[in-house]
Formats: structure tokens, C-alpha cells, sequence
């Protein structure tokens, strides 16, 4: 039966490669004349003393007309020293158009509130946001803003993990690299569905006509971006646009993160569920969708096959132990490289390596384009033999909380 089910996947995955394989060379939009129309960038701010200062300076340095530009910052709240921080950055930039605004935070708010609370202080075409958490290039807003036609709704920009130090940055690094190129490829075909906070700019005139974010959503970005693309809009990735930000360095950290990510795809995806299988939506409604929900029933269908075995072996070992006793070790020896490789399965191993290797080629194709130096090989390792499973379990941490209907969190 596993063998089956691998072949199967190992299929599939080959499959999905090699069409990702054939978008990659699909011509990127010709880069036009910058165009600057006004626009504000809204910062939410939540106890991020440490790292606003930082953020707040990348915007001030951006090459981007200064009279075209309005900051935002969101006070949500905060108990640190976030408020002295951003008084003391409007005191330090005269000539910038910065506004504080002032939000109190109830425990149950998320970082919506505070971008909802924003937006009623724009005055722009266009408006931003920008995570507390954030470094943007100097160029990443005007490499977006030639992107925009009117059939846009919003240009993301490419995320890079900022000074990867941990094991968990590390593995994060290795992450966004394929996530970035993963959306790049999305964004040729008109299947990209999300907008991310490190980032992202919208039409103002969106919200306006269809409310801001989703307050009441655990990934708000998410699920913007997927109300655009039922609304008709399009949501295109700016491929040179590259904004740095700080991850999470522990692993309970990590873990948080992601379940909270994962639950927020699955809460959008079935609130958006008319979507999938939809001609209407063209490649996102018949192929992209579809594509996501199949993907993770694999991983589930995985996920559980590889514990059914596991603990299939650990009773027949365990039984042993009490039927045999001591007299189980006797005469047990670690096995040697020649009778390991004898006793390999191939028709279980081969697609296995197979589909590493078509992975393995789509990740060179993505630190090439992402312009990402090759690092951490051990972590690279790891990523693509271990992560896999971490993963899963995340995935099914996501589900049991979502079925359960554990209390939101951001």
C-alpha cells in the first residue's frame, strides 16, 4: 500500500515540477518608466521598540519622491517604549510627512485593527503596509509602483529573512527563498492569491468599495488577496522588489507562527471555497486552488501512513522486548553499510530520491532568481529529508485547532 501511495505522489510531484519547470522560463513583465503616484505606508506598531526605529528608517531612505509620500505609524497599544521611538523618529525627520496615530489594543485584537485604524488617515492613492518587523531597500517601492495597471489590485514584494543566525532562521532562510519563487511563478500565470505584511501595496479605492482587513482573521494579509482575486482584481509579485525581515528564533516561536499561518489558510480557503473548480477564476479557480487543497490532503494522507508504520514498528519491537526479554539483544549488532544497502527497498526509495532531486533543481532555479547565495548546507540537508515531516505535523496541529475552534491568537 505505501509503495503505491509513493509512486503515486512521486508522480504527482513530478508532474507539478516539471510544469512549475516550464513557467520558469515564461517572460517576466518588461520593466516600464517609473511612475510615482502618491502613496502612504501604513506601520502597525505593537511593543516592536527594538525594531521600529530600524523600519521606520528604511522607509524614511526609500528613492521615492518624499511630497509622494505619507507614514503611518500605528501606535497598537504598546507597554514598551514604541511610542518614545516613533516621537523621537518624527522629531528627527522634519520634512517627512509622518503621522502617529494613537489605537488602543483589547485582547482579542490583531494587527488589522491597527491597519484598519490607519487607513482612515490616508490620503493617497495607494496604500502600504509594512510590518514592524521590516527592512525595505531603497528601490523596493518604485521597482512596485510601475507594476500597477487598473486591473490590479495589489504588487507584493519578495521576502528575504534578515541575518538568518539560528538553526531556525537558517531553515526559514532556505524557506522564503522557494516561497518567493514559488509566488513569482504564481504571478506569471495569474494564480498568485496572497499579499504578505513585510511588503505589499493596494489600491486604496479597494478598501474603500469593499472594507479593509478582516479583523477578525488570524492571516488578514491572506485573506485580502484572496478577496481581491474574487472580486476580479489581480495580485502580482514586483520580482525585484526585495524587502528583509526578522523571523522567528526559537522553536516554540517557529511553531506558533506557522499553526497560525496554516489555520488562516484553511479558515480562507473554505470561506472562499466558491472559488476552486471555478472556470469563472480562470487558472487560479481550476488549477491553483484545486492544487493547494490536493496538496495538503496528500501531506495529511502522508503524514498519517508514515505514523500508522511507525507505530506499527515500535509495537512488534516493543512485543519482542516482553515476549523475549533480554534474550532479544543477544547476539544483536549495529548492521554495516554492505547489508544496509542490501536490504534497501528501491521500488520504495527510488521515486523518493527522484522527487528530491526534481526539488533539488527547482531550489537552484529559485536561489538564482532570488539572487540568494548558497548557505548552510547541513540545514539544506535537513530541509529537505527531516522539515518535511515537522512540517506535516504542524499542518495537523493547524487542523485539530481549527476543528476545535481554539481561540484566535496573534
Amino acid at each position: 500500500m505505501i509503495e503505491v501511495l509513493i509512486w503515486f505522489v512521486t508522480f504527482f510531484s513530478l508532474f507539478i515540477g516539471i510544469f512549475w519547470l516550464q513557467v520558469t522560463f515564461l517572460k517576466e513583465p518588461e520593466r516600464k518608466n517609473y511612475i510615482y503616484p502618491s502613496i502612504s505606508l501604513i506601520v502597525p506598531c505593537w511593543n516592536v521598540g527594538c525594531g521600529v526605529w530600524k523600519t521606520l528608517h528604511s522607509i524614511a531612505n526609500l528613492d521615492y519622491p518624499k511630497d509622494k509620500l505619507q507614514i503611518i505609524a500605528v501606535n497598537h497599544g504598546s507597554t514598551d517604549n514604541t511610542e518614545s521611538l516613533i516621537q523621537k523618529f518624527i522629531s528627527s525627520y522634519p520634512s517627512l510627512n509622518i503621522t502617529l496615530v494613537q489605537k488602543a489594543r483589547a485582547p482579542n485584537h490583531m494587527k488589522a485593527h491597527a491597519f484598519n485604524e490607519g487607513l482612515k488617515y490616508v490620503t493617497s492613492e495607494y496604500v502600504g503596509c509594512v510590518d514592524a518587523d521590516t527592512i525595505v531597500m531603497k528601490d523596493s517601492l518604485k521597482e512596485m509602483m510601475y507594476l500597477f495597471e487598473p486591473n490590479i489590485g495589489a504588487v507584493i514584494s519578495i521576502i528575504k529573512v534578515n541575518q538568518p543566525r539560528t538553526f531556525y532562521e537558517k531553515l526559514q532562510q532556505i524557506e522564503y527563498v522557494f516561497s518567493s519563487y514559488i509566488r513569482l511563478l504564481m504571478s506569471k500565470i495569474n494564480t498568485l492569491q496572497t499579499t504578505h505584511g513585510a511588503l505589499s501595496v493596494y489600491r486604496k479605492s479597494f478598501f474603500d468599495k469593499y472594507g479593509g482587513f478582516d479583523e477578525n482573521n488570524l492571516t488578514e494579509d491572506f485573506e485580502v488577496g484572496m478577496r481581491m482575486r474574487y472580486h476580479g482584481y489581480k495580485v502580482i509579485l514586483a520580482s525585484n522588489s526585495f524587502t528583509y525581515t526578522f523571523v522567528p528564533n526559537s522553536f516554540k516561536w517557529f511553531w506558533k507562527q506557522r499553526v497560525r499561518w496554516y489555520r488562516g489558510f484553511i479558515h480562507n480557503t473554505i470561506k472562499y471555497k466558491s472559488m476552486a473548480f471555478n472556470k469563472n477564476y480562470g487558472t487560479l479557480g481550476w488549477f491553483q486552488l484545486p492544487l493547494n487543497i490536493f496538496s495538503l490532503i496528500i501531506v495529511l494522507m502522508m503524514f498519517s501512513l508514515m505514523v500508522y508504520n511507525l507505530s506499527d514498528k515500535v509495537f512488534i519491537w516493543v512485543s519482542k522486548i516482553f515476549s523475549l526479554g533480554l534474550e532479544y539483544f543477544n547476539g544483536w549488532q549495529i548492521p554495516n553499510i554492505y547489508h544496509s544497502l542490501l536490504n534497501v527497498n528501491l521500488i520504495l526509495y527510488f521515486p523518493i530520491v527522484v522527487s528530491l532531486l526534481a526539488c533539488l533543481l527547482i531550489y537552484i532555479f529559485a536561489y538564482k532568481r532570488i539572487n540568494e547565495p548558497w548557505k548552510f548546507p547541513l540545514v539544506i540537508l535537513i530541509y529537505f529529508t527531516i522539515y518535511p515531516v515537522f512540517r506535516s505535523a504542524q499542518w495537523v496541529h493547524s487542523i485539530y485547532e481549527e476543528l476545535s475552534k481554539t481561540k484566535k491568537k496573534w
